[in-house]
């Protein structure tokens, strides 16, 4: 005779039948589903629970021939090759994001570089060149310049690896010019959209910007080893400060400070 199975056996025999398994809980739920609602059904026509559970399991038929039939349903192989299309369009979806985030940085980046016009009030583009123009007499170096110690910018390390003090010498008009590193902290990230954010302010209160004079002007030079390469340039420098501190028009969370040479050099 054969042996009775509970609800549970007959799903759990009927289910192993499927190759697939990743269909196999949704098809338990769904089997499982069906026995409870027969046996309600039967339990309201007045049988008792044990005989209302028989005959539920028993209406079901023969666990083999139903998981043999819900195999064929949930083929294996339809059953990856659509697993595959979702892990796939994921990762399309993914990248098409990473594209248009990536897409939009750049653009800001070099749209904020576009930007980077001369003021009407300079004369040419400053070179990372302590002798730049003083060999002809154009400049006169005004003396040396500490580099400050770097500083943390959001996802950027910023250095100051060159400093010099200048004067024009038909007119007298100061300048200080600084060769700026970024270092990111991914290897993955693009330069920072340093023209539109970056300010100073000296010693005696001028506020320096890119909007007006006194200017601060920011210039891209190449990158090297990863780290992004800039020429920051004061220009016109009213009186003679003590020292001018560079810092983001954003927050006050970082800052670098320049002291300026008391004696220019003969």
């Amino acid at each position: 005779m054969e042996e009775k199975k509970t609800a549970r056996q007959w799903c759990d025999e009927a289910v192993s039948y499927v190759r697939f398994r990743p269909d196999r809980s949704a098809i338990r739920r769904e089997l499982t589903q069906h026995l409870m609602d027969s046996r309600f059904q039967l339990l309201d026509q007045g049988l008792d629970t044990e005989t209302a559970d028989a005959r539920s399991v028993a209406a079901m038929g023969d666990p083999q021939t139903v998981g043999l039939a819900l195999d064929r349903a949930h083929n294996p192989f339809l059953g990856w090759l659509w697993e595959l299309s979702r892990l796939v369009c994921g990762i399309l979806v993914f990248l098409a994001l990473c594209c248009v985030l990536r897409s939009d940085w750049r653009f800001t980046v070099q749209n904020n570089l576009a930007r980077l016009i001369e003021p009407a009030s300079v004369s040419q583009e400053p070179e990372l060149d302590p002798d730049y123009g003083v060999a002809d007499g154009t400049y006169r170096l005004l003396g040396e310049v500490g580099c400050p110690a770097p500083v943390q910018a959001g996802d950027y390390t910023l250095t100051v690896t060159t400093a010099f003090y200048r004067e024009e010498t038909e007119n007298g008009q100061r300048s200080l010019t600084l060769g700026l590193t970024a270092q990111p902290q991914h290897f993955w990230m693009e330069a920072p959209a340093l023209f539109p954010i970056l300010v100073a302010v000296d010693s005696n209160g001028t506020v320096y910007s890119n909007a007006r004079a006194p200017w601060i002007s920011v210039w891209p030079l190449e990158s090297d080893a990863g780290a992004y390469q800039f020429c920051v340039d004061f220009i016109s420098i009213p009186g003679e400060p003590e020292w001018i501190q560079l810092q983001s028009s954003l927050d006050d969370s970082w800052s670098l400070r320049l002291e300026l040479p008391e004696e220019v050099t003969p």
